[in-house]
């Protein structure tokens, strides 16, 4: 939870009520008895079973619960920092401290595009490391294959060589190079499989 002097999270929750909440996103729950119920946004129902009780709330036939920030969370599939954000947008509120809350949100957005970005990283550089280990095991069993010393001549045979000590360059990178040496190598060998492939 990101925090700061203020909460916003609680500043949130003591300056909008569930019930407006709710009916601002255009809903219209029917009291009955001491309780609002409402058919359940999160699942479909015939007969309501989502019940409203003064700023919590729980559906008794999917389960989902909380508070006004949970219910937008759900309502529109959004991190709770965005769903903080939402309403108090949507409902205006007038934050003495807004600017800094914005920075906190925008570092906050950066550091989950961030995470999001290094994952997919992470990702793509195991492939290739995979990769380069599957090629650099059929060089090496092509070599094995070579029975008559004429056959080391052969163009093919040079360029398998070559290509291996580029592959065992490459996979030494992978493992121990700076992320911009990693980055640099996952290029490459992109620009090499589609020539090859050309």
């Amino acid at each position: 939870m990101i925090t700061s002097k203020y909460n916003i999270f609680q500043v949130v929750k003591e300056n909008i009520d569930l019930m407006e909440a709710i009916e601002y996103y255009g809903f219209q729950p029917i009291r009955k008895g001491r309780y609002y119920w409402l058919l359940c946004p999160f699942h479909s129902e015939k007969h309501p079973s989502f019940c409203i009780n003064g700023n919590t709330f729980k559906c008794f036939g999917c389960g989902v619960h909380g508070d006004v920030i949970n219910f937008v969370s759900l309502l529109f599939n959004l991190k709770p920092i965005d769903a903080v954000y939402r309403l108090v947008t949507d409902f205006g509120i007038d934050l003495p401290y807004a600017k800094k809350i914005d920075k906190i949100y925008c570092k906050a957005k950066q550091n989950y595009e961030d995470i999001k970005l290094y994952q997919a990283f992470i990702t793509q550089r195991d492939r290739i490391y995979d990769y380069l280990c599957n090629i650099r095991d059929i060089y090496s069993r092509l070599k094995e294959l070579i029975t008559n010393p004429e056959d080391i001549q052969l163009d093919e045979f040079v360029e398998t060589c070559h290509k291996q000590d580029l592959i065992e360059y490459w996979l030494d990178i992978i493992l121990t190079g700076s992320i911009q040496e990693q980055y640099e190598v996952i290029k490459s060998v992109i620009k090499e499989v589609t020539n090859d492939g050309k």
